[in-house]
């Protein structure tokens, strides 16, 4: 059977969707033909705010500036373009994957589509954490709730065999004006995926940037789930939706993941790996053991991992060093106030933690990076200094701040919503660019003003802080503090200078 994917990529993100890549490698292993149509191809899609947002982050040091090459654009409207895929190639499902921040734009689309009549099914995080207010939609059909791929593909070939069922497991239908809710399957069995489809996509979609070098990424995962609740993510919903499953973290065997990498080096000259499990030390000893010397045997090459605090400790950030000279360890610090990350956040670890595990990690010779939020519920000023210092203090080489968002499906919209500091609109989500809470004791501009000066609070010594606080406000001083910063303490963010082959698509 015929199915069209939607990537409603409305700012021409470089990235590759792991959940559309996996469910089309699940549909052509059963030998359906399958098309993505990515938004980000047309000029008139906005790939200038992309910029914006990107150069906005380089100016206030949170990223360091790469040429990339430009993503080649079609001077084709791309609603015109849509229509004439779908009218060649004549699918019989359309699937959307979308996150809260794509919804708008999905929409947007699924309203100059729908008179097609060809069904369509939109799964994502959206969708799973609101699946009725997405089925509400007019257009859509079908929403797709946790986990898609047995979903889809029970539902594809029930289409084509023509029972055109409505009791499929994580699949809600809308049939005559009725929502049909189905329950949800168990969690899949990740080893019995096909490897993930990287032909659907473009060449573009793998070149990023990398402490100041362009790099072809491989986004893969080597485990899914996450066996926290943090109050500000969707896994606590995922955790009350499988609330039957024993174990919300599963693991691919070393064996199937190095398969996988070897693959996508040999189709797309990867030479750097980003892993995108949520806690990659949340394994078993022994199975990160053995990746690992699989890894360095016949891997060898840069990657990027995401942790927790909790759990990094020397013996296993030993074990992991082995792998490759050039590897990065983020974690979450997101707030140093522990009245905000306990109470607020959910997170449930000391500021000690925190630091320990940053300074395994250094004194192991990795290259360290934090998450951090800034605009949280109840949040002060002095909250945020505190977020400041815990950062120091872990010395901590690449300090990342992103603005606070209330997603829907998470415990800390409602809050924000019973606070008053929201309304219950979807806002287009852009968490790189503006708070949208409206806080009186952390005025959006107190916000703006720490945002952009965050890393030279935290990178430069402490004799500046007078200035530094004024720089807030004040862009000449800003802009002597940054040339300061990069003449005298830039280059003591990277503990490992990146050493990566010359090679892009």
């Amino acid at each position: 059977m015929k199915i069209l994917l939607i990537h409603p990529n409305k700012y021409a993100q470089r990235y590759v969707s792991i959940g559309i890549g996996m469910l089309s490698a699940v549909l052509k292993e059963h030998a359906h033909n399958v098309v993505l149509f990515d938004t980000s191809r047309f000029k008139e899609i906005d790939e200038d705010k992309s910029n914006q947002q990107t150069k906005k982050m380089e100016e206030i040091l949170q990223f360091i500036h790469t040429d990339l090459p430009p993503i080649e654009k079609s001077n084709e409207p791309v609603m015109e373009a849509l229509h004439s895929k779908i009218q060649s190639f004549n699918p019989k499902l359309i699937g959307f994957t979308a996150t809260s921040s794509d919804f708008s734009y999905l929409t947007s689309i699924v309203k100059q589509i729908r008179s097609y009549n060809i069904p369509i099914i939109v799964g994502g995080a959206h969708a799973t954490v609101v699946p009725l207010e997405t089925l509400a939609v007019e257009g859509i059909d079908m929403v797709c709730v946790g986990e898609g791929e047995a979903a889809i593909l029970e539902l594809v070939e029930s289409m084509e065999s023509g029972k055109n069922r409505t009791d499929i497991k994580n699949i809600y239908f809308k049939k005559d004006n009725q929502i049909i809710k189905n329950e949800l399957r168990p969690y899949v069995d990740l080893n019995n995926l096909p490897f993930l489809d990287l032909s659907i996509f473009d060449k573009y979609h793998h070149i990023g940037p990398y402490q100041g070098k362009k790099v072809i990424y491989g986004r893969f995962e080597t485990a899914r789930g996450c066996p926290y609740k943090c109050s500000y993510c969707i896994n606590e919903k995922l955790h009350s939706l499988y609330k039957y499953e024993k174990r919300h973290v599963r693991f691919k065997s070393p064996e199937r993941i190095i398969a996988e990498l070897k693959d996508g080096i040999k189709k797309n000259g990867f030479n750097i790996f980003r892993f995108v499990d949520e806690t990659f030390t949340a394994t078993p000893y022994d199975r990160l053991v053995e990746f690992i010397r699989l890894y360095r045997s016949e891997i060898n090459k840069p990657m990027i991992i995401a942790t927790r605090p909790e759990n990094v400790n020397e013996k296993n950030m030993r074990a992991i060093r082995d792998a490759h000279e050039n590897i990065q360890v983020t974690m979450g610090i997101e707030s140093g106030s522990e009245r905000i990350r306990r109470n607020i956040c959910n997170r449930n670890m000391s500021n000690n933690t925190i630091v320990k595990a940053f300074h395994i990690c250094s004194d192991l010779g990795y290259l360290t990076a934090s998450f951090n939020m800034i605009g949280l519920p109840d949040e002060t000023r002095a909250d945020f200094l505190e977020t400041v210092q815990v950062n120091r203090d872990a010395r901590v080489d690449q300090p990342m701040l992103s603005y606070f968002y209330p997603f829907p499906g998470t415990k800390l919209r409602d809050y924000c919503i019973q606070k008053g500091y929201i309304n219950n609109t979807l806002h287009e989500v852009d968490y790189a660019v503006s708070s949208v809470l409206n806080m009186a004791q952390f005025t959006k501009d107190e916000i703006e003003g720490l945002k952009r000066t965050f890393v030279l609070y935290v990178k430069m010594n402490d004799s500046f802080f007078p200035e530094i606080q004024k720089a807030e406000q004040d862009d000449n001083i800003f802009n002597k503090l940054v040339k300061i910063y990069n003449e005298k303490y830039f280059y003591k963010r990277a503990v490992i200078k990146p050493k990566l082959e010359e090679s892009y698509c």
